[in-house]
């Protein structure tokens, strides 16, 4: 997986919008570096997570609830975008914030 796999150009400023479908394991530590690196170094504040493609399922909730804390902890939030409604459903299940 290449770094522009996943990042789209910056939404507006300090922003920048990440494709998140769930993926791997291993798909889902790498986009949390990214993003993580992002937060630290490129002068990002707010990553929009674009659903459009995820399946409403725990690799889905997994990614979101890794990027909402990775966010956190660099003093940044996630904001949701294209999110179906199952998987808004599931989101609100297990309590992932969405801001």
């Amino acid at each position: 997986m290449r770094t522009t796999d996943h990042l789209w150009p910056p939404a507006g400023p300090r922003s920048v919008v990440v494709r998140v479908h769930g993926g791997s394991p291993d798909e889902r530590a790498h986009l949390c570096a990214q993003v993580r690196r992002l937060l630290r170094d490129g002068g990002i504040d707010v990553v929009t997570c674009d659903l459009r493609d995820a399946v409403p399922d725990l690799g889905a909730i997994d990614a979101l609830a890794r990027l909402q804390l990775t966010a956190k902890r660099l003093g940044g939030r996630i904001r949701l975008r294209a999110t179906a409604p199952d998987l808004t459903e599931l989101i609100d299940w297990v309590g992932v914030p969405r801001r």
